[in-house]
């Protein structure tokens, strides 16, 4: 149909639709390059949201840390208030010492009742 028996319209054959193929691809690895930059910013977005959650549960750990100190505090005084045979200035001398490490805290708090003004004395004693 076309001339010399070439299957292919003229302008094909002047390189016509190649440039405008050209042009076609060219803006295609364009929205390939704007597609890449889509997927790094959502990369970064995707990122920044993890590590603002990190920083959200380390926050929120030292204060769940700081609330239960408080817990274990206010159950030692109340412990402490329950021993009768001790003076005030001991329970207070007492509270610094077990304040003073979370290991105290435990210590005292896992003591039996029974031997809960023994143990008080050993840290008076210990302590002076």
């Amino acid at each position: 149909m076309y001339s010399q028996g070439l299957d292919m319209p003229p302008d094909e054959m002047l390189g016509t639709r190649q440039s405008s193929e050209g042009r076609n691809c060219s803006s295609g690895s364009k929205r390939k390059h704007g597609g890449q930059h889509y997927e790094a910013v959502d990369v970064i977005s995707n990122e920044m949201e993890v590590r603002n959650d990190q920083l959200k549960a380390i926050a929120n750990w030292s204060k769940e840390k700081r609330a239960t100190e408080v817990e274990l505090h206010v159950e030692v005084v109340k412990q402490l208030q329950d021993i009768s045979e001790l003076r005030t200035r001991d329970r207070v001398k007492l509270m610094q010492i077990i304040f003073h490490m979370v290991d105290d805290i435990e210590g005292f708090l896992s003591c039996p009742t029974k031997l809960k003004l023994e143990y008080c004395r050993v840290l008076l004693e210990d302590n002076v």
